[in-house]
């Protein structure tokens, strides 16, 4: 399994917030806007320690656009090894994300579902049944 780390900057949570001064590349004024739906992005990462933070990426705005700094923090389910957060997506749009350094990102189609919590989470460092 391999694992992404970066010394968090205290500015990046402005960043994400969009009061950051760091660009959005790939997003255009011209885009055409689509309604938000939420997106239930859920993880169970068994080697992820107690000082560790698991954190989604994608190729939206609302996944950071692949920006290191604006990557989203996911949340430690209770006393669990699953991290989840619902992040609003933009519907009828193809997301790919990832929350490993894997070579092929996760994806989300663009008429696709969210996850609930009753379903299994996805396993960290395992894509396709194989582990990264």
């Amino acid at each position: 399994m391999q694992c992404w780390f970066f010394l968090e900057d205290p500015d990046n949570a402005a960043i994400r917030a969009g009061k950051g001064d760091a660009s959005v590349s790939g997003a255009s004024a011209d885009s055409i806007e689509y309604p938000p739906r939420k997106w239930l992005f859920r993880v169970r990462g068994p080697e992820v320690r107690r000082e560790e933070t698991v954190c989604v990426i994608g190729d939206l705005p609302e996944l950071g656009t692949w920006q290191p700094e604006k990557c989203i923090p996911l949340e430690r389910e209770d006393d669990s090894d699953i991290w989840s957060g619902v992040i609003e997506i933009p519907e009828k749009l193809r997301a790919h994300f990832s929350w490993e350094t894997n070579l092929q990102p996760r994806l989300i189609d663009a008429n696709g579902t969210s996850p609930t919590y009753k379903d299994e989470p996805h396993e960290y460092g395992c894509f396709d049944n194989q582990n990264e």
